[in-house]
C-alpha cells in the first residue's frame, strides 16, 4: 500500500479509521506532558466487519428474516389464505424478539 510507506500517512489513516469507526484502539502510556503516548489495534468493530465482507450487512440480515417466513407461508398449500398473513406476522414478532 503506497499510502502507508510514509510514517505520518500511517498514522493518518489509523486515526481515520478509529474516528469513523471501522477499528477499536487500546490507548496507553503517559508521555511527560500526561498526555497518552501510544496506541494499538485491538480489532475490528462491526463496522468494520462489515465492510470487509466478514460480517453480515444489519438490513439484508434482517431483509432474509422478513423473507424466510414468507417464503415457507406462501408455499405452504395446507394453510388456508386468510391465515397465512396472521402465521407472516406472527414469525416475524418471533423473530424479532
Amino acid at each position: 500500500m503506497n499510502q502507508l510507506s510514509r510514517g505520518g500517512e500511517a498514522v493518518s489513516v489509523f486515526d481515520w479509521l478509529r474516528r469513523e469507526g471501522y477499528i477499536h484502539v487500546d490507548f496507553f502510556g503517559m508521555d511527560a506532558m500526561g498526555a497518552l503516548a501510544q496506541a494499538a489495534l485491538s480489532g475490528l468493530s462491526t463496522k468494520g466487519l462489515i465492510e470487509i465482507g466478514k460480517f453480515p450487512d444489519p438490513d439484508e440480515r434482517l431483509a432474509r428474516a422478513f423473507e424466510r417466513p414468507r417464503s415457507t407461508l406462501t408455499q405452504d398449500s395446507n394453510i388456508p389464505p386468510d391465515e397465512r398473513w396472521q402465521g407472516y406476522c406472527m414469525a416475524v414478532l418471533a423473530w424479532a424478539r
